[in-house]
C-alpha cells in the first residue's frame, strides 16, 4: 500500500516471457496492482494472475502521435507509483514521449547522457577500455574503404555489430549482431550493415556468456548477482538456459568501475564473455534495463524488480548480498529452438555454442536435484506456462503442415497443375507485382528486368514491386546495385515500399520468391491466393524458391540475379508476350 492508503500501482511495458513476465510477477506477489501494455494479444505473459489490466496502444510511429496520445490518456486515468519499460523499443518510445510531452511520474528511465553510452556499442566499449577493463580487439568502421582495410588485418571468424540494436524511427525491428566465417562473407555482411550507419568489427573471442546483474544508487552497487549461460544461440545472442554462480571478483570490480563512472542509478546488467579454459574475459555490453535472464535471479532470491520498487518508492538501500548458487532456469520456447540447432550443427566446433549430447543429458540432473526452474512456470502462477506449451504445440503442428504443403507443392503432378493455372492467370494479366521481404534486392531487380523486356518487345504492362518490411523508402544495398548492373539492370533509384491490400487487389498476378513470402502473403491477403505464385513455378523442373541474397557475398547476388533473369527471360516474358500477342 502507498502512504495515502491506496493500493500501489505499477505500469509495465514489454512483450516477452523473460524480463516482462518476471517484473509483473515480482511486483504482483508483493501486492502491487500491475497494469501492462505493449504485448501482443497472444503473449503468455498476459495470462498471468498478476496482470490487473491490459492497456492496448496503437503501433508506434513518430510521424503520428497516436501512441503518445494513447499513453497520455492511460497516465491521466491512473496514479502509477512506477512505470517500467522492460525492453529497448519501449525505452526509445518513452524517450520520444518525454521529449514532446515532458516527464512521466515514476518512469524508470535513465538520463539521456547515460543511455547514449549504454545503447552505443562503441561508446560503452571505449568507456570500458578507458577504465582498464578487458575488451575484444575492435575497430570502428564508417566506410567501405575502412571495411576492406580492417578485414585485411583480422583473421576470421569476424563479429560485425551495428552500433545500436534499434533505430528510434523503427523500434519494431532489431539490428542483429552477425558473425562471418570468411572474408567474403564479412565483406558482404559489413557492406549491408553500413547501409544503416557505422559498425563495429571485432575479432571473435571464444567464450561463454556471463552477466553481472545489479541495483545501483548514484554509482554505488547496492546488490549484485551473477549467472552463466548454459545454452546460447550458436553464433551469439540471448541465452535459453542459465545457471546462478558465485560472483567473480574481477568481473564484479569491472562492473563497479562502469557503474561508478556512469553514476548509474537503477537496475542493469553488464555482460561479459568468459573463456573457461584460459579464465580470460572481455566486456561485451551494458543492458540499461531489466535483462532476459531475470527469472533466474528472482528464482535464486535476487528479486531485483521488488528491490528497485522499494528503492524508488521508499528510499530503501539495504538489500541481501548473497543468493542461492547452482539454480538453473530454462526458457522453453527458446531452448526448443536451441536443441534443434544443436542437433543440426557440429558439436565439436569451439566456434559454435553447441554442446555434446552427453553434456545436454547430464544437465537434466538439475531437475532431480530440485534446482531446475522454467521461466514461465511458478507454482503460484501456472497459466503462462500452460499457454506457452499450447503455443509450442500449435507452432510444431503448423511447421509440420507447412512442410507437408511444401512437399506436396514440389510434386511433379501438382507442379504441372500449378503451371497451367499460372499460364491462365498470365494470359489475362496486365499488372504484375513482385513481392519479397525487404523490396530492396530480389523484387526490384525482377520488376526492372521484366519491365525492360516488355518494353523491348513493344508491349506495355504495369510491373511493380513491394515487400513486407515496414520501413519504406530504403535504398537497394550497394552489392545489389553492382550485381544488377552486370545484368544490364539499374536499381540505383529504387526505393522500397510496403505491400498493401490496394497493391495486391490491383495486381493481376503476384509473384513471390520463397516460402516465407508466400505464406505471409497468404495470411495477410487471403484474397490473393488464386493469383499468387512462387517464382520457381515458372520452370517445371527448377527449384521452387529463390533465397534472399541480402547480407551475402557478391557471388551470391550474381547467382540469385542470374536465376531471376533466366526465369523472366525464358519463362515469364515469353508467356506474357504470347498472351498479349494473341489478344
Amino acid at each position: 500500500m502507498s502512504d495515502s492508503g491506496r493500493q500501489s500501482q505499477a505500469l509495465v511495458f514489454g512483450g516477452d516471457t523473460l524480463s516482462f513476465l518476471a517484473v509483473i510477477r515480482s511486483l504482483g506477489r508483493k501486492g502491487v496492482c500491475v497494469h501492462v501494455a505493449g504485448a501482443v494479444a497472444t503473449s503468455p505473459t498476459l495470462r498471468s494472475r498478476y496482470v490487473h489490466k491490459v492497456h492496448h496502444l496503437p503501433s508506434f510511429d513518430q510521424s503520428r502521435d497516436s501512441w503518445c496520445e494513447a499513453l497520455q490518456a492511460i497516465l491521466a486515468t491512473c496514479q502509477f507509483d512506477i512505470v517500467i519499460p522492460c525492453d529497448d523499443p519501449h525505452i526509445l518510445r518513452f524517450l520520444y514521449y518525454t521529449s514532446k510531452y515532458g516527464a512521466v511520474k515514476g518512469l524508470e528511465l535513465l538520463p539521456v547522457s547515460i543511455l547514449e553510452v549504454t545503447s552505443s556499442k562503441q561508446r560503452s566499449l571505449e568507456l570500458a577500455q578507458n577504465l582498464g577493463i578487458p575488451v575484444a580487439n575492435s575497430h570502428l568502421v564508417t566506410s567501405q574503404a575502412e571495411l576492406a582495410s580492417v578485414l585485411g588485418a583480422i583473421r576470421p571468424p569476424v563479429v560485425l555489430k551495428p552500433l545500436t540494436s534499434f533505430d528510434a524511427r523503427d523500434t519494431a525491428h532489431r539490428r542483429e549482431v552477425r558473425k562471418a566465417f570468411t572474408h567474403a562473407d564479412a565483406a558482404a555482411i559489413g557492406a549491408s550493415l553500413l547501409e544503416h550507419g557505422a559498425i563495429q568489427i571485432q575479432e571473435n573471442f571464444v567464450g561463454t556468456g556471463t552477466g553481472v546483474e545489479f541495483l545501483a544508487s548514484n554509482g554505488r552497487i547496492l546488490c549484485a548477482f551473477q549467472h552463466i549461460r548454459l545454452h546460447e544461440p550458436l553464433h551469439g545472442g540471448g541465452s535459453s538456459y542459465r545457471k546462478s554462480i558465485p560472483l567473480d571478483h574481477r568481473m564484479l570490480r569491472s562492473t563497479e568501475a562502469l557503474v561508478q563512472a556512469l553514476r548509474y542509478d537503477g537496475a542493469g546488467m553488464v555482460e561479459f564473455k568468459w573463456n573457461l579454459r584460459t579464465d580470460a574475459y572481455v566486456f561485451v555490453e551494458i543492458n540499461a534495463r531489466f535483462w532476459g535472464s531475470l527469472p533466474l535471479a528472482i528464482a535464486s532470491g535476487a528479486d531485483f524488480p521488488w528491490f528497485l520498487y522499494r528503492y524508488r518508492t521508499e528510499g530503501d538501500t539495504s538489500f541481501p548480498r548473497s543468493f542461492e548458487i547452482g539454480v538453473c532456469c530454462r526458457n522453453l520456447t527458446l531452448d526448443f529452438d536451441w536443441l534443434k540447432a544443436n542437433a543440426r550443427n557440429s558439436r565439436s566446433d569451439p566456434l559454435l555454442a553447441t554442446k555434446p549430447w552427453p553434456n545436454v543429458v547430464a544437465e537434466l540432473g538439475s531437475i532431480f536435484l530440485g534446482r531446475e526452474r522454467i521461466d514461465t512456470l511458478t507454482l503460484d502462477d501456472p497459466r503462462p506456462l500452460f499457454h506457452e506449451v499450447v503455443q509450442l504445440f500449435v507452432t510444431a503442428i503448423g511447421a509440420a503442415q507447412r512442410k507437408l504443403r511444401r512437399r506436396v507443392r514440389s510434386n511433379g503432378i501438382v507442379r504441372r497443375v500449378r503451371m497451367q493455372r499460372l499460364e491462365r492467370v498470365l494470359r489475362r494479366a496486365s499488372t504484375v507485382e513482385f513481392v519479397c521481404y525487404g523490396n530492396i534486392c530480389r523484387s526490384p531487380f525482377a520488376a526492372e528486368t521484366l519491365s525492360g523486356g516488355l518494353t523491348r518487345a513493344g508491349y506495355v504492362s504495369r510491373v511493380g514491386s513491394s515487400g513486407f518490411h515496414t520501413v519504406e523508402s530504403r535504398r537497394a544495398p550497394e552489392a545489389a546495385v553492382a550485381a544488377a548492373k552486370e545484368f544490364g539492370v539499374d536499381i540505383t533509384e529504387h526505393r522500397s515500399r510496403r505491400v498493401t491490400r490496394d497493391i495486391i487487389e490491383h495486381a493481376d498476378a503476384v509473384i513471390v520468391f520463397d516460402w516465407s513470402n508466400f505464406e505471409q502473403l497468404s495470411r495477410e491477403f487471403p484474397q490473393a491466393r488464386n493469383k499468387a505464385f512462387l517464382m520457381g513455378e515458372l520452370d517445371l523442373y527448377g527449384p521452387l524458391t529463390i533465397q534472399d541474397p541480402y547480407g551475402h557475398n557478391p557471388g551470391f547476388y550474381r547467382c540469385t540475379y542470374g536465376n531471376i533473369s533466366r526465369l523472366i527471360e525464358h519463362h515469364l516474358l515469353p508467356r506474357l508476350a504470347a498472351a498479349k500477342g494473341g489478344r
